[in-house]
């Protein structure tokens, strides 16, 4: 990943915030190591918790969330796992 990230903190609590950090297709790609293309197949075709998250800012430009996307992943893990102890 390319950019600096910058650490938020709660000025009255001084605990770290969760922040956005927003990502392109291609670094979203490249962070969940899949294609370009899967994550357009994912936008057209699928639905519910199987979608991965996104904005589309506007007809081109589209943008994940580190955070969103860590938090699908984290789902995913866990339906996965449901699914391998029956």
């Amino acid at each position: 990943m390319t950019g600096k990230e910058f650490i938020q903190y709660d000025p009255l609590t001084e605990v770290k915030l969760k922040r956005h950090i927003w990502l392109t297709e291609k670094q979203a790609a490249e962070y969940l190591n899949v294609s370009p293309s899967m994550l357009a197949k994912n936008r057209c075709y699928k639905r519910g918790v199987e979608l991965i998250p996104f904005v589309k800012m506007s007809g081109r430009c589209i943008r994940y969330s580190r955070l969103q996307l860590d938090t699908w992943l984290e789902t995913q893990l866990q339906a996965f796992n449901e699914v391998q102890e029956k």
